[in-house]
């Protein structure tokens, strides 16, 4: 009787095509519909593991096919991917989806309060990964945010430099300028910042020991001199003044109702005259956390502005 009902609730996700579900041995049950696109054949196993797909569908699909209680044919991920992103907006109005959000927005403030020891907690997570993991995507400046692709056939790595020569751009540079670099991605911005303008001071900031460690070995005699100074540190106790702040994708670890501090820091580190330079994913519609996955998994304690 509740495998049914899940199953009914299951279909309504089921915009285009067919979905070939069948829970524990049973007999599978094809969910389709009348539009075209593309097929996936999966087994899960039980009916809890059903029931938190349907109610928790964009962490429990992967945890289920993590932990072995989702089969999918013929190892055919490709095809459940496409599947899942044909029928995206149809999961995201199912009633079963929408209500489990509601509730978890509802006490995402409690749960996302910007305290020092739970900041460094966030970063810790995701940033103190082994370095091997972020050499394999980010190849070797470390860019992690938003390279930028000029041409179609750019390498990531030209794609990395002409990120860095933008945000260089952006700052103006100009010789003597004390930078601040907050959540530095590990030195990459401070070697090419040397590239542009060699007379410049510049002080990164992170809470990630294993990045603090990997930059300045990276770094080498540029970290070693005082032009370039390294530190484990939050931005709220960063103390002294400078003549430009560059900051990427950081403000999303600020939490809901912290950006004006976030900006008052920076407006108080920065002399008159000064340029920041922000860098942040938005999101169109009311703020809220990263979806459950990346919460997880990826960046915990994140919040899309």
């Amino acid at each position: 009787m509740f495998d049914q009902l899940a199953l009914t609730v299951f279909s309504q996700f089921i915009g285009c095509d067919e979905l070939a579900l069948r829970v524990g041995y049973g007999i599978p049950v094809v969910l389709r519909d009348a539009a075209p696109g593309p097929a996936a054949c999966i087994q899960v196993a039980n009916s809890r593991t059903l029931w938190r797909i349907l109610i928790k569908p964009n962490l429990a699909i992967g945890e289920a096919y993590m932990q072995g209680r989702l089969h999918i044919d013929n190892d055919d991920l490709e095809a459940l991917m496409h599947l899942l992103i044909a029928n995206f907006k149809n999961w995201q109005i199912l009633w079963a989806e929408r209500l489990s959000l509601f509730i978890s927005y509802q006490f995402a403030p409690l749960f996302h309060l910007n305290l020092l020891h739970a900041s460094k907690r966030s970063v810790v997570r995701h940033y103190n990964l082994t370095v091997a993991l972020f050499a394999s995507f980010l190849k070797p400046r470390r860019q992690y945010s938003c390279v930028y692709f000029s041409m179609a056939d750019n390498s990531l790595e030209e794609a990395q430099v002409a990120n860095l020569a933008w945000r260089d751009a952006k700052l103006n540079l100009q010789p003597g300028d004390r930078v601040l670099d907050i959540g530095y991605s590990p030195g990459g911005l401070a070697a090419a910042m040397m590239e542009c303008q060699p007379d410049v001071h510049a002080t990164g900031i992170t809470l990630s020991d294993r990045q603090l460690f990997y930059a300045v070995n990276n770094l080498g005699k540029l970290a070693a001199n005082d032009r370039v100074i390294l530190s484990l540190q939050d931005y709220r106790r960063q103390t002294g003044h400078f003549n430009k702040i560059v900051s990427f994708d950081i403000l999303e670890h600020a939490r809901p109702g912290n950006s004006g501090t976030y900006y008052r820091r920076v407006r108080e580190l920065l002399n008159a005259g000064g340029i920041a330079a922000i860098h942040s994913i938005g999101f169109h519609g009311t703020a809220r956390p990263f979806n459950r996955w990346l919460q997880k998994y990826i960046f915990p304690g994140g919040f899309l502005a």
